[in-house]
């Protein structure tokens, strides 16, 4: 259900959704400026079927949707971007509690640091194939060890992340991932 940038939706039209959307696989959500915590919450406790979630641009959102996101069993594709109020390690734990994401993109959210993303590898049961983080400006060169471990990693993009120097030694990883676009 596409239902971006529909600037009438809140929080309510979501807890209405989660009543009704038990069937529910992919919802998405950009540019919906209205929806906060609490409509993630529900989206995540009702919707159990729920595989693909587009949070971008949904600037109120914070600690409280990532780790209401972690009930989330099934999802296999999160998109989010300007979550100015989420902290690295809400997003690190990601990938410990969504054994099954496949794809992952962070845009535009400045607390994430390198380390942040080391979950996805030291777990062994990560999935993850598609990891794109943009325009995070504390990411530095030091992701690429922190996902060398992810030997499901199968396409990389570091765009727009303004301390990746370009001397980036790609360790093990360039073994394993088809494609690594950084630009």
């Amino acid at each position: 259900m596409c239902l971006d940038q529909c600037s009438e939706i809140t929080d309510t039209t979501l807890r209405c959704l989660a009543a009704e959307g038990n069937a529910l696989r992919c919802l998405s959500l950009s540019g919906c400026r209205l929806v906060t915590d609490n409509g993630v919450a529900a989206i995540a406790i009702g919707c159990h079927s729920l595989t693909s979630l587009d949070l971008s641009r949904c600037t109120r959102l914070s600690d409280a949707s990532l780790t209401a996101l972690y009930g989330c069993k099934a999802l296999e594709s999160l998109r989010f971007s300007h979550l100015f109020d989420a902290t690295g390690a809400a997003i690190g734990l990601l990938g410990a509690f969504c054994t099954t994401l496949r794809s992952l993109r962070v845009d535009n959210c400045p607390n994430i640091i390198d380390t942040d993303l080391q979950p996805f590898a030291t777990l062994a049961s990560t999935q993850l194939q598609r990891l794109e983080i943009v325009a995070c400006q504390r990411i530095t060169d030091g992701v690429i060890e922190a996902l060398d471990d992810i030997g499901s990693l199968r396409h990389l993009s570091l765009a727009r992340c303004c301390n990746i120097t370009g001397g980036i030694r790609l360790h093990g990883i360039e073994h394993t991932c088809g494609c690594i676009a950084m630009r």
